[in-house]
């Protein structure tokens, strides 16, 4: 699971700053974390992380494992921070996938 975690975290890397409403965010990959769950063990959590000069928030993805090192997962917490940045989520938000 580390070789994934720096895959995923180098692939947010190029993304790393992206404008929300003309404010620039830094976005970051946080961690995996394993569901606690045992009906869950096909799946992983994956924190996100996004500030700009003045807020910090951050945002869970629950994806089954053979998306996690996706470009598309990339896309994915992308678009979550947004929607907690611009308020359509709560902080914290969780995207269940």
């Amino acid at each position: 699971m580390r070789d994934s975690f720096e895959s995923l975290s180098r692939l947010l890397e190029a993304k790393s700053t992206i404008d929300i409403d003309e404010t620039p965010h830094a976005v970051w990959l946080i961690e995996f974390r394993d569901p606690s769950s045992p009906v869950q063990a096909q799946s992983v959590d994956v924190l996100i992380g996004a500030r700009s000069q003045s807020q910090s928030y951050t945002g869970e993805l629950h994806l089954t494992r053979d998306r996690y090192t996706d470009q598309e997962m990339v896309e994915l917490a992308i678009d979550l921070m947004k929607r907690i940045v611009r308020g359509e989520l709560p902080p914290g938000g969780r995207e269940l996938l």
